[in-house]
């Protein structure tokens, strides 16, 4: 929800919210920077226990984790489908801004309840999952890297959609904003 790693080896780039730092052997240093305090670090010796524990679902970029098992689990609930793409539960690793993202890519309402997609709808939100976490791991989650067809970088109250131009909405769902387009997201 919050928080980043940072490496590096002058003390001088050491992050302002500093809330660990592990120092190695080569002169560089990587923190953990939180200024809002609600990430965690544990250390755990076994993550598969930790993973049953906390009962997460599988990790939306495992490779073994495929277009059947991603349409079985959100067949698990009756929510608004942006509400669970955000539940940790049924997959982990989506986060709010993401998931506008994904819904925003593959056109559909977040509010839709996700026994009313169709299939051929969840086979293309899969793919774009897929496509919009790869794509923001290598711009390092940096907004302005997006793709100039992305809404993150147009998640505020004048953005504009970057295929129609239309202003986006602001809703909120399970508690969260959600940003999307009425024109490409339309109800159904």
């Amino acid at each position: 929800m919050t928080g980043f790693l940072k490496y590096f080896k002058q003390p001088k780039k050491r992050p302002e919210h500093e809330q660990l730092s592990i120092g190695f052997t080569n002169g560089y240093h990587l923190s953990y920077d939180c200024r809002r305090k609600l990430g965690r670090i544990r250390l755990i010796d076994d993550m598969k226990a930790f993973i049953s524990k906390k009962n997460l679902g599988p990790d939306a970029l495992d490779e073994r984790f495929d277009a059947e098992a991603f349409l079985e689990r959100l067949n698990t609930t009756r929510s608004a489908i942006k509400s669970a793409l955000m539940n940790q539960n049924v997959i982990a690793g989506i986060g709010n801004i993401y998931s506008d993202e994904m819904l925003f890519q593959a056109g559909i309402y977040p509010k839709m309840k996700t026994d009313r997609v169709n299939d051929r709808s969840f086979q293309t939100l899969f793919n774009v999952m897929k496509d919009v976490l790869t794509k923001a791991i290598a711009c390092g989650a940096k907004p302005d890297e997006l793709p100039g067809t992305y809404i993150i970088p147009r998640r505020a109250k004048d953005g504009e959609c970057p295929k129609c131009g239309t202003k986006l909405s602001k809703i909120t769902i399970s508690g969260r904003s959600c940003y999307y387009c009425r024109r490409c997201q339309p109800e159904r």
